[in-house]
């Protein structure tokens, strides 16, 4: 028997196309009872491509080894799922060996981690994400944060209007300045100029990665709140956001 392929499409944000990615091998999996030997995902990322045809996962994955053993189901609908409601390790397992970060990812996650210092983490995605669930009021980050008992942060947002908000009432908070943000709009989103592109996709899940390692996690529900979540592998310390119906908790431990 040859070896087997599948191709990967679709997804806007750089989260989203991880979702498709991680998704499909799930899929692929349950009807053969194995992962692909290998996944083409040179067709997503599009709109981080500084050049026709860049295929940026190259850049973004390393070395795919599939683990028949890792096993465990997964809907690209739980992004709005409260994480210590779904089976948070198994799937963290799941989505390293599906999506292997590469080592542009590895070396620029490792220097945003030693900026941390300690810093109580926050993600707040926002702008056009309130086409998919309602906007996460920014006052319920503001009662989270004095619920972590946290004296500084760090902020990743795609909202300046966020980040200034959060600033104000915590200035002892700092952010990645490499990634842009960008005014509040419910019709955008963050997007680079040309030429900036591909090393933003790098940064940003660099971004991600890091503020999983933060002794304390406050963040909304998304494909950018999960796949912290999955690299972080717990809900330890995390406070997390419903925008569905504005109400958050501090996770349990799982």
């Amino acid at each position: 028997m040859g070896l087997s392929k599948i191709v990967t499409t679709g997804g806007g944000g750089v989260t989203s196309c991880l979702g498709l990615r991680l998704n499909g091998a799930v899929r692929f999996f349950e009807e053969n009872k194995k992962f692909p030997d290998e996944i083409d995902s040179s067709q997503q990322f599009y709109f981080y491509r500084d050049e026709e045809n860049q295929d940026i996962s190259k850049l973004i994955f390393g070395e795919y080894a599939p683990d028949n053993n890792l096993y465990t189901s997964f809907e690209t609908g739980w992004q709005f799922a409260i994480y210590d409601q779904i089976k948070l390790k198994e799937l963290s397992a799941l989505a390293s060996n599906i999506c292997p970060m590469s080592s542009l990812v590895g070396n620029k996650s490792y220097e945003f981690q030693n900026r941390l210092d300690g810093r109580t983490a926050v993600l707040y995605r926002g702008n056009d994400k309130c086409l998919d669930i309602p906007r996460s009021h920014y006052q319920g980050f503001v009662q989270m944060a004095l619920d972590s008992e946290s004296e500084k942060f760090i902020v990743q947002t795609d909202e300046d209007d966020f980040y200034d908000f959060f600033k104000e009432r915590f200035p002892d908070t700092i952010c990645f300045e490499e990634l842009p943000r960008i005014k509040k709009d419910p019709d955008a989103y963050v997007m680079p100029e040309l030429g900036k592109r591909a090393e933003f996709c790098i940064n940003f899940l660099a971004a991600l990665r890091a503020i999983a390692q933060a002794p304390k996690l406050i963040l909304n529900t998304g494909n950018t709140g999960l796949w912290t979540m999955f690299f972080r592998g717990h809900s330890e310390k995390v406070w997390q956001m419903n925008g569905a119906n504005q109400q958050w908790r501090k996770l349990n431990k799982i």
